[in-house]
């Protein structure tokens, strides 16, 4: 089997990839910019398929096979410990449920081997938790220099443990959201923190999850004068679709340029933007 060592090295990393059709895209035009001979029939023919097979399998409109998976390792000549990110990364796409995709990813991270300090790792810790979110956004105004815990956690709603306050300011600092000043006062580095909008993997789930209990609670424990929670169903088309989110987009962008332009803030709010289907997609019949 054909081997190509130095193709690996050219790409960049395999642990950078969290979705293995990328590593695919990228493997093919790294090889098609160096190899002109190089086509998906050519790699078809050494990995065992067909050339519409691979097409499909970057594009994601299909998985790969087990067998087709194993002869490409071969043939990028991936090394031990790659080869076994690379099977972790299949599973991980794979992935059925969120509590899976949570253990595959954790599995990643652990074949990786690298401190959570890298911005995919430390997001994915930092989104953990409710308030850790809420913490270093109470830190922007709240002046605290470590003293008393008590009083930092009673400032959350709903309120948090002492242990739980001294966990997020462990963490903020630890991976460079906060620091102390000259007083001791702990000080933002940054501003804002947003996923963005490709980030979509399960290192936000359990945050998500969380921040939704927390409107549920919200709603039943808030006068109405401190929230504003509204609810409408929808019956739109697969093109109307598109356009909300465009706008849910836009709206989300709108609210952050708002909050980092606000000069004296002196509460912490949370939004939860939530679209979802209650049906399932129409299958359109071809005229009788």
């Amino acid at each position: 089997m054909e081997k190509l060592h130095y193709i690996i090295s050219i790409m960049g990393s395999i642990y950078d990839y969290l979705d293995y059709r990328k590593y695919f895209a990228d493997f093919y035009k790294d090889r098609k910019g160096r190899c002109p001979f190089f086509s998906f029939r050519y790699w078809a023919a050494k990995i065992g398929t067909d050339a519409s097979n691979i097409a499909k399998i970057i594009q994601k409109k299909r998985h790969a096979s087990k067998d087709i998976i194993d002869k490409f390792m071969e043939f990028a000549g991936l090394d031990k410990r790659e080869k076994q990110y690379f099977l972790a990364l299949v599973k991980f796409n794979k992935a059925k449920t969120d509590q899976e995709s949570k253990l595959l990813f954790d599995k990643l991270i652990t074949i990786k081997n690298i401190k959570t300090e890298a911005m995919r790792e430390w997001q994915y810790e930092f989104y953990q938790k409710w308030y850790h979110t809420a913490i270093f956004g109470l830190l922007y105004y709240y002046e605290f220099s470590g003293g008393s815990y008590r009083n930092l956690a009673m400032q959350l709603l709903p309120p948090i443990s002492v242990e739980q306050a001294k966990e997020s300011v462990t963490l903020l600092e630890k991976i460079g959201l906060i620091y102390r000043d000259k007083n001791g006062i702990y000080r933002h580095t940054t501003e804002l923190i947003s996923t963005g909008d490709e980030w979509r993997n399960i290192a936000i789930h359990s945050f998500q999850e969380e921040s939704i209990k927390l409107a549920l609670e919200s709603l039943r424990n808030h006068p109405r004068s401190l929230r504003d929670i509204s609810s409408v169903s929808l019956t739109v088309s697969g093109d109307d679709l598109i356009k909300i989110q465009e706008l849910t987009r836009n709206y989300r962008k709108e609210i952050l340029a708002i909050a980092k332009a606000s000069e004296k803030p002196d509460r912490v709010y949370h939004i939860n933007i939530q679209l979802f289907p209650m049906t399932n997609v129409l299958e359109k019949k071809d005229p009788q």
